[in-house]
C-alpha cells in the first residue's frame, strides 16, 4: 500500500486517502509501474520488525550516525 500511495503522489495530486491493502492486491500495474515500483524497495525499509531493525543498524553502521 505505501508504494502504491507513493506512486499516487508522484503522478497525480495529494491523495485523499492511503490506500487499503485490498486496493493495493487488486491493482493491475503497468510494466512502468512495476519498473518504478522495483526502484521504489531500494529507498524504503519494509519487512518484519526484525528484519527492519537489521536494516536500520545496518544503516547506522555504515553512516555511523549518533541516533536514527
Amino acid at each position: 500500500t505505501l508504494q502504491l500511495w507513493l506512486m499516487r503522489i508522484n503522478y497525480l495530486n495529494q491523495p485523499k486517502s492511503y490506500p487499503s491493502i485490498e486496493t493495493a492486491q487488486n491493482k493491475h500495474y503497468s510494466q512502468r509501474e512495476l519498473e518504478k515500483l522495483e526502484k521504489m524497495k531500494s529507498k524504503i525499509i519494509y519487512g518484519m520488525p526484525n528484519d527492519v531493525a537489521e536494516q536500520l543498524t545496518l544503516l547506522h553502521q555504515q553512516f555511523k550516525v549518533d541516533e536514527i
